[in-house]
C-alpha cells in the first residue's frame, strides 16, 4: 500500500489483501450513501434529469480523495455507492458480479451458472438491508448497530432460499412442457 501520514483520517469500510480480484493487489472499498437532493430539499443540479450522476460525483470526489491510491498501480479502489432510493453504483455492481463469479468457479460447471446467481442475489439482498438499517438509523439520529456476521451457508441453502418467494402457496397454474 502507498504510505500515508500518521495523521491521515481517511478510511476504508473493506480492505482486501492477495484477494481474487485486481490480481492479487489490494483492494480497498469505500462505502457511501448519497442523496439526490440537497439539504434544503432541492434536487443536485442535472439529479432530475440524469439517473446516477449524483453517484457519479461521488465517484469522482472518491478518485480524488484517493488519488494516491489511484496512481500508485498497486491496488484498486470501488466505491460501493447507493443513492437514496435504491439506484447502485456500477462499481458495486461489477464488483457483486465479478465476486459471485469467483465463488461459483468452485462448483460444477452444470451448477455454475445458478450459483452464481444466487450468490448474487444473496449478496444484492444483504447489501440492500444494510443500506436500509443505516438510512433509517441516520433519520433516527443513531448509530447503526454493526451486521452481526454469520457463516457461510452451503450452496445448497443459498441455492434453495425461498424467504423471498412470492408467498407461501405454491401456484395453481398448470405446469409448462
Amino acid at each position: 500500500m502507498v504510505p500515508t501520514s500518521p495523521t491521515d483520517q481517511r478510511q476504508f469500510e473493506v480492505v482486501a489483501y492477495n484477494g481474487p480480484l485486481y490480481h492479487g493487489n489490494v483492494l480497498c472499498i469505500d462505502a457511501t450513501l448519497v442523496s439526490p437532493l440537497v439539504s434544503s430539499g432541492r434536487p443536485h443540479p442535472r439529479a432530475d434529469i440524469e439517473d446516477g450522476i449524483c453517484l457519479q460525483r461521488a465517484e469522482a470526489r472518491n478518485s480524488a480523495h484517493y488519488h494516491e491510491l489511484w496512481w500508485s498501480g498497486r491496488g484498486g479502489l470501488i466505491l460501493v455507492g447507493c443513492e437514496v432510493g435504491g439506484r447502485w453504483s456500477s462499481q458495486a455492481l461489477t464488483l457483486i458480479l465479478s465476486l459471485a463469479r469467483y465463488k461459483a468457479q468452485s462448483v460444477p460447471v452444470l451448477l455454475r451458472r445458478s450459483a452464481e446467481l444466487a450468490w448474487h442475489t444473496r449478496w444484492c439482498n444483504i447489501l440492500a438491508a444494510a443500506v436500509h438499517r443505516s438510512f433509517a438509523a441516520s433519520l433516527a439520529g443513531r448509530r447503526c448497530p454493526a451486521i452481526e456476521g454469520e457463516e457461510v451457508p452451503y450452496l445448497f441453502d443459498v441455492l434453495t432460499d425461498c424467504r423471498y418467494a412470492a408467498g407461501p402457496n405454491p401456484s395453481r397454474l398448470p405446469a409448462r412442457g
